[in-house]
This record gives C-alpha cells, structure tokens and sequence, in this order.
C-alpha cells in the first residue's frame, strides 16, 4: 500500500468547475418551517423492487449504498472473502475517502474530498479512470446501467459513463448533498443541505419535485413500497408518497440526524438514532412496534432473514420481530454500518481494522488490519471487499 499522504485531510474548496476525465494518464477536457411538498414538473416514480419483492439479489455487483434503495445492507452468495483476506492492490486519492464505493462489472467507484471519483478494478486495485467533479464528495455514488451517479459539496449533482468516465451530464442543486444519490425505477433520489430531498430524473438531472423537512436531510433516502424514507436533523424519520408527494407520517426520534438512514423489509422500518436506540416502526403507519439499546450512535442497520445488525460502540445482532437481542461483538470502534453478503458480516473501524464476523453468532472469520482509520462502510462483491480510508487509500481485498 502506498504511504504517499500529502494534505489528506484538507477539505477542498467547495466551488464548481469544468470536468477533468483521466483514463491511464491521459486526459480529456469536456465541457416555512413545517415541513412541505414542493412540486416540479415530473410525475412520481412507482415503488421499486425489495428483498421480498423479487430482487436479484446478486453479490457480483453493490450497486448503492447498503446494496439496494430499500439500505437491506445484504447481498447473497459469493460477496465478500469468507474465510481469509489479502491485498490485492490499492490505489491513494488527493484525500480522505468521506464516502462508501458502490461496485459494478467488476469495477469499484469512490469518491473522494479532494474532488475526485475514481474508479478501481478488482481484479488488482488499479485505477480505471479518474474524473474531477469540481467539489469534496462525502457522498456514496450509485452505479447502475452503465452510469455512475454521484453528488458533491459543490452542490451539484452528476451523471457519468462507467467504463470511460466521460460526462453525461450534470446539475447544480441549491445545496451540497448530505444523502444520496439513491435510484429507483428511473427516480434519484437526494438529500440536501437545504433542508430538502430532491427527486431527479436519471436522464438528465432535471428536477422532478421536492419535499421539505426542518433540518438537513442527511440520512437516507430510502425508498420501498412506493415510499420515501428520510431522517432529517430535525430529529424526524418521515415516509413520503412517491406517487402524490404527500407526507404518509413522521416519527420523532430522540437524537436523530447524522448519516443515519432508515432500513425497510417486509413491512418494517428499523432506523437508529445518535442515543444508541433502534427502532422498529410499522411502514405503513410509522407506529412504533419497538425498541432495542444499540449502543452508541446507530448507523444504518443491515437486516437478513430475521435478524437486525447494528454497528455501535458494539456489534449487535436483534430478532427483527421482537427487539430480542441474540449476540453482540466487540471488534473496537466500528466506522460504518455493517455489510453483509453469504453469510458474512463485515465492518472497518477506527482502529485501522477491518473484521468479518459469521452472523449466526458474531464469532470472527478474519481480521485485517488496514493501517490507516476505516470510518465507513466497506463494500463486496465477486468474492472482494473495497474499503477506504482517512488516508485517501482506496484497497481491494481478495482471499476464500
């Protein structure tokens, strides 16, 4: 792994500009305070497919954050390294990777605070390309189709082809982006600095319509059953219609805000809170069904089969139906929410480690030790695992 460290953890200046695509050294030149539904010119999305409701649930590719729009956190057979794990190359950004990768076709895409979305094969951590998006990216991406989708602290949001990197197109949205970009059925879905979520058209970034919270929106979006959940730093979790834009409910948490988001499956909501609770609310009504002692700040949980897994100051594993705690781990100060893919779960921490755990009883398959902080969620798929850290390294993990 390179040591190269130069000015990692200075956030670049968050100003717009023209976009800089390098392939392989070269490089190419293109061109109210209650919450309300604000609306534009486009027609609400229908609901987009979920675990439960037909998705391929393929661990050859980890297309978004938490896997799919509804944050399950879980792909299926043949993720990430089950039993052991070697570097199998990296490559080191202009700063600190403030964002989880999202994997495609056997590619990685990081975006990075110095400005810049890279993409990394898994066959050996190279760089594929690089393209400068004229802002910090503290955002995940989204790869889907072709297209990676990612938006910056610039305030502006960007479409551009997965195999070269060149522009498709790009937006300015009024505000740096806090959550997102989120795609289903066509619809992106983003959260905003301006206390807004903004639904966007994949082809051209053209303003769909807007819903208005009392605070940034910086948890989620997540979207299943033709509804949009977000928690914002107003401390709200709220359901939105896609269809009419209508708010279904809202559910005030303690402490909410933050990078939580909320998880839905099979009808549930579980979303945390920066007390260390987890909730579990009715998806349809946003009634409380109940709530577990998670630890510490609650990340967005991953949820397979029965069971709910948290990241805290602990792992911790809940039956979704009850709340009932079944196991807990200690692996240090875990930076992410957990990843989860063929029975393996998977974390980075801030001890500049990252573990995989059998989710049956937290019991450890592998550690790694990844020498700089690891603060956010990793990624698998084809039998790797991507992770970045507080360095501006970008590493690909290969073993059995």
């Amino acid at each position: 792994m390179t040591s190269e460290r130069t000015n990692r953890r200075s956030v670049l200046g968050l100003v717009g500009g023209s976009v800089t695509v390098s392939i392989a050294g070269c490089t190419t030149l293109t061109g109210s305070d209650d919450p309300v539904v604000e609306s534009g010119p486009g027609d609400g999305p229908d609901d987009g497919e979920t675990e439960g409701t037909g998705v391929d649930r393929t661990a050859t590719e980890w297309p978004t954050v938490q896997y799919d729009a509804a944050n399950t956190g879980t792909a299926g057979t043949g993720g990430g390294p089950r039993a052991s794990a070697t570097v199998r190359g990296s490559h080191t950004a202009g700063d600190e990777i403030a964002a989880e990768p999202a994997i495609g076709d056997g590619v990685a895409y990081v975006g990075s605070l110095d400005g810049s979305l890279y993409a990394i094969s898994l066959a050996d951590g190279s760089l594929e390309w690089s393209v400068d998006t004229g802002g910090g990216i503290s955002t995940p991406p989204a790869v889907v189709d072709g297209t990676v989708f990612v938006g910056t602290g610039a305030g502006s949001l960007q479409a551009v082809d997965a195999i070269t990197g060149d522009p498709v197109w790009m937006v300015e949205l009024p505000a740096p982006t806090r959550a997102g970009p989120v795609l289903a059925d066509g619809t992106l879905y983003v959260g905003c600095g301006d206390d807004r979520l903004y639904a966007r058209s994949s082809t051209d970034g053209s303003e769909l319509w807007s819903f208005r919270t009392a605070g940034p929106v910086a948890g989620g979006p997540t979207v299943a059953d033709g509804t949009v959940y977000i928690q914002s730093h107003d401390d709200y979790v709220y359901a939105i219609d896609t269809a009419d834009r209508s708010e279904r409910w809202k559910f005030r948490v303690e402490n909410g805000g933050g990078p939580n988001a909320p998880t839905v499956v099979d009808g549930t909501v579980y979303v945390g809170d920066n007390n260390g609770t987890l909730y579990a609310l009715e998806a349809a009504t946003g009634d409380e069904l109940w709530t577990a002692t998670a630890t510490a700040t609650v990340r967005t949980p991953a949820v397979v089969g029965d069971t709910v897994y948290t990241r805290g100051s602990l792992i911790r594993a809940f039956d979704a139906a009850t709340g009932e705690r079944r196991w807990q781990a200690d692996v240090g100060r875990v930076g992410g929410s957990p990843t989860v893919a063929d029975g393996v779960l998977y974390v980075g921490t801030w001890d500049a480690m990252v573990h995989a755990l059998d989710i049956e009883d937290g019991s450890n398959r592998w550690t790694h030790d990844a020498e700089y902080e690891v603060s956010r969620s990793v990624a698998v798929a084809d039998g790797t695992l991507v992770y970045g850290d507080d360095y501006g390294n970008i590493v690909v993990l290969g073993g059995s």
